[in-house]
């Protein structure tokens, strides 16, 4: 459904498919990676289970670890809440292979959201966008202004490593990887 939509509402999807520029791989994310030889510019996980629930996979380290083999820059979508464990276990992951989160972009700013299940795009690398970045060439009018403003707020949510880590301190949370 993710790669369908993805088709549907992202035309240079498959404009970058077509230029042998992207690949799209639906599988289990763990089986491919462990059988996988090659290496890519990026990976963007999305593991999906069909309901908002608290992916394991990406606070255990030996997954990260193949993630991490596999590619320098990764973004991973993952649902959590600040205030809890989950989401600094899967931080902790990627610390402890040496491949720390630094940035989290959620949909909504966290001011006293904390406790809040959100969704997160997390980023090893924090995401500069340019002020005039428009994804589609064929864009134009109010669909430039739209695009503009989602970015916009993007970064203004941008949650960063310390204030991350601040939460552990703050709520106490007991972290152990595993």
């Amino acid at each position: 459904a993710i790669i369908r939509l993805c088709l549907t509402f992202f035309p240079l999807v498959q404009h970058y498919i077509d230029e042998r520029r992207l690949e799209i791989v639906e599988a289990d994310a763990e089986v491919f990676l462990r059988s996988n030889q090659r290496r890519f510019d990026f990976i963007q996980s999305d593991i999906f289970q069909g309901k908002p629930e608290l992916i394991t996979k990406l606070g255990l380290r030996e997954f990260v670890q193949l993630l991490q083999r596999t590619a320098p820059l990764l973004f991973v979508n993952l649902i959590g809440k600040l205030n809890e464990p989950y989401l600094h276990r899967v931080l902790a992951a990627f610390d402890a292979v040496g491949k720390p989160i630094r940035a989290l972009y959620p949909a909504f700013g966290i001011e006293e959201n904390e406790a809040t299940l959100m969704n997160w795009l997390a980023l090893t690398e924090e995401v500069v966008v340019l002020d005039d970045f428009v994804p589609f060439a064929e864009l134009t009018g109010d669909g430039v202004e739209i695009v503009r403003r989602n970015f916009a707020q993007l970064r203004q949510n941008v949650v960063l490593r310390e204030t991350m880590c601040s939460y552990v301190k703050q709520f106490n949370l007991k972290i152990e990887l595993d």
